[in-house]
């Protein structure tokens, strides 16, 4: 895993909002040749209850060593950081190595989303 970010309004972003559309990226690098799929998941962080996926994507794989692929899923996301629901994160399972990655546990790099039209703070050039 060399990167994950999120794109918001065409711009690098932890915050978006409700109903907004957003794009996960994951940067892979093979340390040795993979062909397979991997499952990219964006998951919704709730506090004190088991997590849950909201959006999936299953994307082939070809890399060889060294190479590196922009493993990317769309979605918009439905619910506002607050409650329960702290924000959400990408998981990504590699089928063949029996292994995944999580995003690491904090805002940011997790996005937080926030009712409509209240700006984002956070966007980076």
């Amino acid at each position: 895993m060399q990167d994950s970010y999120w794109v918001v309004s065409a711009k690098r972003s932890t915050v978006a909002s409700v109903g907004q559309e957003v794009e996960a990226h994951v940067i892979i690098e093979a340390k040795e040749e993979y062909i397979d799929s991997v499952v990219v998941k964006i998951r919704k962080d709730i506090s004190y209850l088991p997590d849950a996926d909201y959006a999936t994507k299953t994307i082939p794989v070809d890399v060889k060593g060294g190479q590196s692929t922009d493993l990317e899923i769309t979605f918009t996301p439905d619910q506002t950081s607050k409650g329960n629901l702290r924000g959400y994160f990408i998981e990504v399972d590699y089928s063949a190595l029996h292994t995944n990655w999580v995003m690491d546990n904090a805002y940011p790099p997790r996005l937080t989303v926030q009712a409509q039209n209240q700006g984002s703070s956070n966007t980076q050039a």
